[in-house]
């Protein structure tokens, strides 16, 4: 296991006073304090044993021989890095309870195990920058890097690990020293790990003939070593998870805090025969002495076959359930992850490596292009910059299934499938608002074979499928429903009146059996389906020439398989999309849902921020309190409130603490029965949590207990969808019950109730966010916790990062998880390694074509239906005059051949507008036959835009964090606070584009020289004025030299 922390300046005395002193009381008697590590380290000379003077000297960015600096005194701010690599419990058991020798090995085998994972970071993850805000990427020459071996944890157990301080100093290939590009340490960190463990697994089963359990997450344990054993020996780790626990929070960096925070003082008078004799007795009592620890070494280890075996490892990888199974493509890292989790005995880095390569290489194996992608956070949880992710690869079975699927839909276009009477589907859509009525009037007219509706949240998809599906069963069609959850399935049913079922049970019967050809099939929730299961779906429906419509939001919670297929057909093929958002009472609240589901996530907080819909707790307890207090004062208003939370364990305390304030309330009466240490009686609210045919209970359906049986064993629940259910004792004792005052955000989706409460912690996402802050009608909550503060003189296990409270949000919020398939991604991917002057001349291009497509006029309809029928009106009643002698109004002296003509322009009028009608009607049709018809033009300019978008934030991001940047003479210093700080980012984003879309590199005067061309000039003068930029040759002398903007 490996985690990385940053040093803060003056963090590194603790190293040095370790150095100094000659003997830390981690390490056993007559081991070296520190070892050098590094190709770097041998540039300047070091080797062998730390001395403290030229640690001091490194850590400075000084050369330790010549005292001259090798880099800039402004990476002084991060003397370096504390790479951590920590042996499984087992092997440290082992470490701690053997005789010497037999020690000796452990740790000989942990350092070659760290040599290893170091060299492969030093081969992969070694970089500098260079140039105006560190665009270009230069490889690094090696680390200079000091190794610190420990052989205990702060509470006293056996613990083995390894402390490589790297320091923030690098000689790039052009053979100048500049600070580390740590971005790419902290992008390979978890597969370097996996390797630590694959490599010492290798050696310690080569020299001790251990054999190891099956590696979880790249960590195995030796066989034979109780789990009773590692508990009594993971006191440390125990401290660790109860401060998680309290602190609410799972990260790496949040498991780097708890660690300072648990952390005790050193003990500086540690007698290692003394500890070794404390745990020997300590093993001895739970009955692992001398012959159980001899016992776990010298087995027959796993046979080897070669080729075979790794031919074997390939064909899984490869496989549907491998590499694949949850991303529809994988990069060199994951193939690493895959290989050293398959190989139980471990190996050699050097041979993972290897093995690696030749999948790769392997036939069934298809290489896509580069990427820039992978998002790179501060430890904060900020994002700061994404790393070059380099090559994706796929496999030739998923991208042809990809494909096939996508051109299988697309040839289904107007083949006449699902074609409604036109008498009834006017009549149906009357009443319907604007969004809903194009709607059922495109699923039911366009005679698409697959048609994609696009539903946000909110915005009224069951009564709109209720709709359609009338239309549908009046022209005689079969219409049934799907879902991947049954609660979902269960909705569809209730609430449009389509028979419905689980996907699963849908696609099992299909396999026996074949769907009728006058069916429609309405798959609800499509965009959580993975892309091999709804492409089976679709495979059924095209044999029976059935029509499906794919409902979903790619902004909502994504595919838990690999996906993308739901936001490529709705690229492909523009359907019909839901726009009205019919759920939220407060219009800002609406405003900033759809800023954050456009990703525009500044502005969305701001807005959340300023209705004191966010709170910042100082603690996870005070977070609990807040929360549940806000939701009990919503329930005792009668309010419908539901808490969220994305992780269990979250809900679980939510759950705790609701149920103590409604017990405390009276609101919980008779018997209490327990079941798994959680108390349940008659009024409790709780959720079932897996489907049960028998007992007629579905997954996530929410409830209150209306009678528990003791003697039995048993509740009677009354379910909200109107049902009752007794659960018996095997589901209550299997865990298939929870309190449901709180609920994880995938059980919410579709929810609806009046107010929600977030309690966001630091696995927030995009999707995630955007999905519970929509559930509540009358308003949206967020609670999140502020970040732990720790003493600067700990040691250097984690940064210290400045951040204001809603970072943590923002970069949460800022991250998506919406997956694309893999025929998308490598066009995506081409476009992110086009410079930036070949995107904009591609975009022009682009925007040419797209924008020839006809407009769409059915905003006009209204309008001009009011003239048809207006002019019709006036044409019957001149005609029924005309029947007449006299016509009122008119002079007796009037001619008939007058009144003809008088008809005759009327009639004119009337065929003028129900043509301009005609046309209106059909402009979408004409619009979504050309825009199909350039389906790949639409998708390169979306890949394209967010190409741009992506590289003007970094931008952005990188002139918040230099002093020196353009940006800033143009825009001025960041200001404090967020909403104005929000206003520094829209203006340097304005500027960004700007000099992107006309090429500009000049980056002391950021606009550019003053233009001739007029269009441009335009533009000029915007950001002179919109992004309030003050040209520098319009400012007074006095104040040019400075270069600052007007904030």
């Amino acid at each position: 296991m490996l985690s990385i922390g940053k040093l803060a300046k003056g963090q590194e005395g603790y190293y040095l006073d370790a150095v100094a002193r000659g003997v830390e009381d981690y390490y056993l008697e007559g081991e070296a304090p520190g070892r050098w590590l590094g190709a770097g380290t041998a540039l300047l000379g070091l080797a062998g044993e730390v001395d403290a003077d030229a640690l001091a000297a490194v850590l400075d960015g000084r050369d330790p021989t010549t005292d001259t600096r090798l880099r800039s005194s402004k990476g002084g701010r991060i003397p370096g890095f504390d790479l951590t690599f920590r042996a499984p419990k087992s092997v440290s058991v082992v470490f701690g309870l053997a005789e010497a020798d037999i020690a000796a090995v452990v740790a000989e085998a942990h350092d070659l195990a760290v040599d290893a994972a170091l060299g492969y970071l030093e081969r992969h993850a070694t970089w500098t920058r260079r140039g105006h805000g560190g665009v270009e990427q230069i490889r690094g020459d090696g680390l200079v890097a000091a190794a610190f071996r420990h052989r205990t944890s702060r509470a006293g157990d056996p613990h083995l690990h390894t402390h490589v301080l790297v320091a923030n100093s690098v000689r790039g290939a052009d053979g100048r020293w500049s600070t580390v590009d740590a971005r790419h340490f902290y992008w390979h960190s978890k597969t370097a790990g996996y390797l630590y463990e694959a490599h010492l697994r290798s050696e310690l089963t080569a020299r001790l003939g251990v054999r190891w359990t099956k590696a979880i997450k790249g960590i195995a344990d030796i066989e034979g070593v109780p789990l009773d054993v590692l508990g009594t020996f993971s006191t440390r780790r125990a401290e660790i998870e109860e401060r998680l626990a309290i602190g609410g929070w799972s990260s790496p960096r949040a498991a780097e805090i708890a660690a300072l925070t648990t952390r005790k003082a050193k003990q500086h008078d540690v007698d290692p025969a003394t500890l070794r004799s404390r745990w020997r007795e300590q093993a001895r009592v739970m009955n692992f002495g001398p012959r159980q620890l001899a016992a776990v070494m010298d087995q027959q280890p796993t046979e080897h076959r070669g080729l075979a075996e790794v031919r074997a490892i390939e064909a899984v990888l490869l496989s549907p359930a491998g590499l694949t199974k949850q991303s529809s493509s994988f990069d060199r890292r994951d193939v690493l992850l895959g290989v050293g989790e398959a190989l139980r005995d471990g190996a050699s880095v050097a041979y993972l490596e290897a093995i690696a390569d030749r999948l790769l290489c392997h036939p069934e194996v298809v290489a896509l292009a580069s990427q820039t992608n992978d998002v790179i956070r501060t430890d904060s949880g900020r994002v700061i910059s994404r790393a070059s992710t380099g090559a994706r690869w796929t496999t030739r079975e998923l991208l042809a299934l990809e494909q096939r699927t996508v051109d299988r839909a697309l040839a289904r276009r107007g083949t006449g499938v699902g074609l409604v009477d036109a008498q009834s589907l006017a009549k149906a859509v009357l009443a319907l608002p604007d969004d809903q009525r194009a709607v059922v009037e495109h699923v039911g007219s366009s005679g698409h074979g697959v048609d994609v509706l696009t539903a946000p949240a909110g915005s009224g998809k069951t009564y709109t499928l209720k709709t359609a599906r009338q239309v549908w069963e009046a022209s005689g069609y079969q219409v049934i429903g799907a879902a991947l959850a049954a609660r979902a399935a269960a909705e569809l049913q209730s609430a449009a009146g389509i028979p419905s079922s689980t996907l699963t049970r849908l696609l099992g019967r299909l396999d026996r059996t074949s769907m009728e050809p006058n069916t429609v099939l309405v798959i609800d929730e499509a965009g959580m389906v993975g892309t091999r299961v709804l492409a089976r779906a679709l495979d059924h429906a095209e044999r029976a020439g059935a029509k499906v419509v794919l409902v979903g939001d790619r902004k909502q919670l994504p595919e838990i398989d690999a996906g993308g297929l739901l936001a490529a057909l709705a690229e492909r093929m523009p359907g019909a999309e839901l726009t009205t958002n019919r759920r939220q009472r407060e219009r800002w609240e609406q405003q900033a849902l759809r800023q954050l589901r456009d990703g525009d996530v500044d502005r969305a907080l701001a807005a959340y921020h300023g209705h004191d819909r966010i709170t910042v707790a100082a603690s996870y307890d005070e977070a609990l309190e807040t929360i549940v207090g806000r939701w009990a004062a919503a329930r005792a208003v009668r309010e419908d409130a539901v808490m969220l939370a994305s992780r269990n364990q979250d809900v679980a305390s939510l759950n705790r603490c609701a149920r103590t304030v409604v017990a405390a309330a009276g609101r919980l009466d008779g018997p209490e029965l327990s079941v798994r240490g959680l108390a349940y009686q008659s009024g409790d609210e709780v959720m079932t949590l897996r489907n049960d045919a028998r007992l007629g209970v579905r997954n996530g359906t929410r409830g209150v207990i209306g009678h528990v049986d003791l003697d039995q064993r048993t509740m009677t629940v009354a379910f909200s969808t109107g049902e009752r259910a007794t659960l018996p004792p095997d589901y209550l004792d299997a865990g298939y019950l929870a309190h449901a005052y709180a609920s994880t955000v995938h059980k919410a989706q579709g929810m609806t109730c009046d107010r929600a409460f977030l309690l966001a912690t630091d696995d927030l996402y995009q999707e995630l966010g955007y999905v519970a802050l929509s559930r509540g009608r009358l308003g949206n909550h967020i609670v999140t916790v502020g970040e732990l503060e720790h003493d600067l003189e700990s040691p250097p296990h984690a940064p210290t990062v400045e951040r204001d409270s809603l970072d943590v949000l923002r970069s949460g919020l800022s991250t998506s998880r919406a997956q694309q398939l893999a025929i998308d991604l490598d066009r995506a991917a081409h476009f992110s390694s086009m410079p930036s002057a070949d995107l904009i001349r591609e975009r022009k291009r682009l925007t040419t074509i797209v924008d020839r497509a006809p407009t769409d006029r059915t905003a006009d309809l209204p309008e001009l239906i009011a003239g048809r029928d207006s002019a019709d009106q006036q044409l019957r009643k001149l005609q029924h005059e005309r029947s007449r002698v006299h016509m009122p109004g008119r002079s007796r002296g009037q001619s008939r051949a007058e009144r003809d003509r008088v008809i005759d322009r009327v009639a004119a009028d009337v065929a003028h507008h129900a043509t301009a009608v005609t046309e209106a009607e059909g402009s979408t049709t004409e619009r979504s036959r050309y825009l199909v018809e350039h389906a790949s033009d639409v998708a390169d300019l979306r890949h394209i835009d967010d190409v741009i978008a992506r590289r003007i934030d970094e931008t952005v991001i990188e002139a918040e964090d230099d002093s020196d940047h353009y940006l800033r003479r143009a825009v001025g210093t960041p200001p404090v606070g967020s909403r104005r700080r929000q206003v520094w980012r829209d203006r340097a984003r304005a500027v960004e584009q700007y000099r992107m879309t006309y090429a500009i590199a000049d980056v002391d005067n950021p606009l550019g020289l003053k233009p001739s061309d007029t269009r441009q000039l335009v533009a000029y003068w915007a950001m002179l004025q919109e992004a309030k930029v003050v040209e520098p040759a319009l400012l007074p002398k006095s104040l040019r030299r400075n270069g600052r903007g007007i904030a």
